[in-house]
Parts: structure tokens; C-alpha cells; sequence
């Protein structure tokens, strides 16, 4: 994704524990095709600015005006158009043209690798990896994002492994390895604190809770989440299915609505006919909550190549 600075996996994450940062909305500047440097930063941040707004046609339509003029300045540089195939992918992938996505990251990947680019090869490679779990392709997207594990591991660079051992998990939890799901957790939250990077720590942390509490530790479940200090939806989300695995489901009802409350509408869609099917268990009858974030947090983990 695309981002006037700052940083998506940082906005994620403080939008998943209720601090969300709302993108101020911006004039879109003209550009003025006179000087190639301020055209080509103008066109960036015109590109970003549609992206903020959710507006990825536009993006796309920007983004291909300036491939076109970018090829027109016979400019060779590599990374550039590496850059140009990962930024149009990420929008792509926010489309949910995933084929298309695919394509481009594909083509990014072989540019970056060319150049010897090795650092955004493989944040490339992770971003190829979401793609392909997004289509489903659970175990080749889990080879796929340990060629990067390896990768960082062996080059000590430990804030990218965290974030990619959580992105682990989430596909870990989508192809239904609950165990696994739980150890990539645990391992990027001890990450996430020796780095002193708390808010992620904290959202870790629930995870593994929710986890524990979908393998039956109900025990662990709480105490992994009832002391956190996060106040956000999957906090609740687990503490809610640990009390109704205890059979205290009065205060489990309580707790699952309190989750339902933070939950924000665009993230969330396949609530509104739930509480129709009362038959059900309150833990599988408000999965939906847990499934959208994690969902939600699995497309949000594509990093821009700047």
C-alpha cells in the first residue's frame, strides 16, 4: 500500500486497538508536467491521496500515467519500476484483483532481484505470500513467507521478523493450524517487547489468548487477555470465548457484546443478520468478529515499496 510516510503495519494496528488515524482529506494537487522531479513527486502524492480516500480506480489510472511517463524519460532505473509494479500490485490487492496483484509482484520480484535489491525482494515476497493466502493457497503462501522468516532470521532483523511471524500466524489460523497459528504468535509478541514495540506486544499477546481459548485453554485464554490493556474488539473477542468455555456465558454474552460495540462497519459486514441464529453457541455464533479482524489485518500486512 502506498503511504505518505508513516507506517501501514504501525496505522493497522493502532486502528485495531480503537486509535484509528483518519486520513485527513486533502485538495489533490494538479500536476504540472514542467519539471520531471516536482511532476514525478506531485503524481506520488497524488496517487497516495486517492488511496487515501479509497479511491483505487483513480489510483490505478495515476499510477499507469506515470508508468507511461516514467518509460517516456527512457529512464532505466530498475528499482523505480520495481517500485511502480509493487505500488500498482498493492492496489490491486485492495481491489481484490488478486490475479493482477499476483502479476505485478511477480514482475517487482524479478526486477528487485536483478538489481540485487535483496531488501525489497523479499518485502516483496512476503507481499506475494498474502496474496497467494488470500486466494486461499494456504500452504504454498506459508513456504513462500518462510523463505523471508529465513531470511531475517539469518540477517538478524528482528522488527521484520516479528511482523512477518504474525502474518505467519494469520495464515496459520486461516488454513485451520490452530497450534501453529499459536506458536507464530508467541514468538512475534516476545519480539514485539524485546523491540519495545508495546501495541504490537499487546495485540500478540490477545491473539495467542484467542488461540488458547479455540484449543480449549480457557484458563490461559484469560489470563493472557484479562489483564491487557488493550481496549479493542479482540480483547473482548477472547475474553468473551473464555468465559463461555468456563460455562459462564452471562458474562460472556456481556463480553461479546462489548466486542460487537468496537467494532468498525467497514471492517465488519457479517454481523447483521447474526443474532438470528440464536441455536447456535455464543462462541461459534459470534466468530464472525474474530474472523473479519483477522481478515482485515491479513490485507492490511502488504507493505509499500517506496
Amino acid at each position: 500500500m502506498i503511504t505518505k510516510g508513516g507506517n501501514t503495519m504501525k496505522k493497522l494496528f493502532l486502528f485495531l486497538v480503537g486509535l484509528s488515524l483518519t486520513y485527513n482529506a486533502v485538495a489533490e494537487p494538479i500536476c504540472q508536467n514542467t519539471d520531471s522531479i516536482a511532476y514525478e513527486r506531485c503524481m506520488i502524492d497524488s496517487i497516495a491521496i486517492q488511496l487515501g480516500q479509497s479511491r483505487y480506480n483513480y489510483a490505478i489510472d495515476l499510477l499507469n500515467t506515470y508508468e507511461e511517463w516514467y518509460k517516456s524519460q527512457k529512464r532505466t532505473d530498475v528499482k523505480s519500476l520495481g517500485r511502480i509494479y509493487s505500488n500498482r500490485a498493492a492496489i490491486n490487492y485492495m481491489k481484490g484483483n488478486y490475479e493482477s496483484s499476483l502479476a505485478d509482484y511477480e514482475n517487482a520480484l524479478k526486477l528487485y532481484e536483478s538489481s540485487q535489491d535483496t531488501e525489497s525482494a523479499i518485502e516483496t515476497l512476503v507481499n506475494k505470500g498474502v496474496v497467494i493466502a488470500s486466494m486461499n493457497r494456504y500452504e504454498e503462501a506459508t513456504k513462500i513467507i518462510e523463505k523471508a522468516e529465513e531470511y531475517y532470521r539469518k540477517n538478524n532483523k528482528m522488527i521484520d521478523l516479528s511482523d512477518v511471524l504474525f502474518t505467519k500466524g494469520i495464515i496459520y489460523f486461516f488454513d485451520n493450524r490452530l497450534n501453529e497459528a499459536l506458536v507464530s504468535f508467541s514468538e512475534s509478541s516476545k519480539l514485539y517487547l524485546k523491540n519495545n514495540l508495546k501495541i504490537r506486544y499487546l495485540l500478540a499477546q490477545v491473539l495467542q489468548g484467542i488461540m488458547k481459548a479455540k484449543l480449549g485453554e480457557f484458563k490461559e485464554a484469560m489470563y493472557l487477555c484479562q489483564e491487557n490493556i488493550l481496549a479493542s474488539s479482540l480483547k473482548y473477542y477472547c475474553i468473551a470465548l473464555a468465559n463461555d468455555g468456563i460455562g459462564k456465558r452471562d458474562e460472556a454474552k456481556i463480553y461479546f457484546e462489548k466486542a460487537i460495540s468496537r467494532i468498525d462497519s467497514k471492517i465488519n459486514n457479517t454481523l447483521q443478520n447474526n443474532d438470528e441464529k440464536a441455536a447456535q453457541a455464543l462462541s461459534e455464533k459470534y466468530a464472525p468478529i474474530f474472523t473479519d479482524y483477522m481478515l482485515f489485518m491479513l490485507r492490511n500486512s502488504i507493505k509499500s515499496v517506496q
